[in-house]
């Protein structure tokens, strides 16, 4: 599947799973932020995605994340960036600086107050010069060949940034592992985390595992699975092998799509078992951590259409088969007891909010050795192929 961050659903998948112990959820996402998680889990031993406050960063340095137009959650983040941007609501208080390092104009870079053109392969090395003028130890790194402008960019970006400790945010557009544990560094030299950066209300909006899909299409290839289930995922489109990816979806003797339509994953089904449209259907979703919101339909049913939950609940052979019934039965034994609020409230408000944890502060303390020489690897890879190479 996508990322699920439906707390039914989630139970709907844990209950088929316990009658059918065989079984192994796998989430991928059209545009992964693996890295993101996979660095947190290597720097910190939490594989989260995190929380960003842009409302709390007087110094914004962002290195191809455009925030504002694509990435994570947009939303979210310009109404944070708005709040720091705005004179007038401010009343003479600091407003926020912001500073893009980017390829391509993004969104983002045209609110900028400064804006560096850097080529993909200068990326990880720009990060890894800001790093080691923020006095990070670090050797094996090179200048930005032909670029001197994002050369003092980085030496200025480093004086602000130390002189912005505790209200600064240093985020990159990057999904590879090792250019995200850099910018982990740089954070944690900062002293971002438990203020401009929460590892402990993490968001839940992506959650896709590059390296298990990967290995489930390995699988595969080796005839190893008997039976596979696609839910609001597409990866006969999306993902970057698509040969590799059909071929050996074709030695899986059961293939069953949840989709609504022939795709091009549903396609090479044999069997296609239509999902409600979400207007038409009953849900819930758990988007960051300590906020829930429950998902009512609109409309009835237009055609022959059922939950996958429900089929998921129905194969599982458990007591309670009603999608519906489920969602009120679940939300009763946790988030409904835990906040107090009745099943009618929740329908009239829509939402529940829990009280957030205490957002923890976090130290890195790793080598870079490793990482270094893998950047630098990787930067002469994309320098090669002319900077044409675009990461999935």
């Amino acid at each position: 599947s996508s990322t699920v961050n439906s707390p039914s659903t989630k139970a709907a998948i844990a209950d088929f799973t316990a009658q059918y112990p065989n079984t192994k959820h796998v989430q991928v996402d059209a545009v992964s932020y693996t890295g993101i998680i996979k660095a947190n889990e290597n720097s910190f031993g939490k594989a989260v995605l995190p929380k960003y406050r842009f409302d709390r960063a007087d110094l914004i340095v962002s290195f191809g994340a455009d925030f504002l137009g694509t990435w994570i959650s947009p939303v979210e983040f310009s109404r944070q960036y708005t709040s720091k941007r705005n004179n007038t609501a401010l009343q003479g208080k600091k407003m926020s600086r912001h500073i893009q390092f980017e390829t391509g104009m993004s969104l983002t870079g045209t609110n900028a107050d400064a804006r560096l053109p850097l080529k993909p392969s200068e990326e990880g090395i720009a990060l890894l010069n800001l790093y080691a003028a923020l006095g990070g130890a670090v050797t094996g790194t090179k200048p930005l060949a032909n670029n001197p402008n994002a050369e003092k960019a980085i030496a200025l970006a480093a004086k602000e940034l130390a002189a912005a400790k505790g209200r600064a945010l240093v985020i990159s557009g990057s999904n590879d592992v090792s250019t995200q544990i850099v910018v982990n560094a740089i954070n944690s030299i900062l002293g971002s985390y438990g203020t401009t950066i929460d590892l402990d209300n993490p968001s839940y909006q992506y959650a896709g595992n590059d390296a298990e899909f990967a290995e489930f299409v390995n699988e595969m290839n080796r005839s190893e699975v008997d039976a596979v289930f696609f839910l609001n995922t597409n990866p006969a489109y999306e993902f970057n092998d698509t040969k590799a990816f059909t071929d050996a979806l074709a030695k899986v003797k059961l293939r069953v799509s949840f989709a609504d339509r022939k795709d091009e994953t549903s396609s090479l089904c044999q069997i296609i078992a239509p999902n409600h449209h979400y207007l038409e259907s009953w849900g819930d979703s758990n988007p960051v951590e300590g906020y829930y919101t429950i998902v009512q339909p609109a409309i009835n049913p237009v055609n022959n259409s059922r939950n996958a939950e429900q089929g998921l609940l129905i194969w599982s052979e458990g007591a309670v088969t009603d999608y519906y019934q489920y969602i009120q039965n679940n939300w009763a034994k946790t988030v409904l007891a835990q906040s107090g609020t009745s099943w009618k409230e929740l329908l009239q408000k829509g939402s529940v909010s829990l009280p957030e944890r205490s957002a923890g502060t976090y130290t890195f303390s790793r080598e870079l050795d490793s990482v270094v020489q893998t950047i630098l690897a990787e930067s002469s890879t994309l320098a090669k192929g002319g900077d044409n190479a675009v990461e999935l």
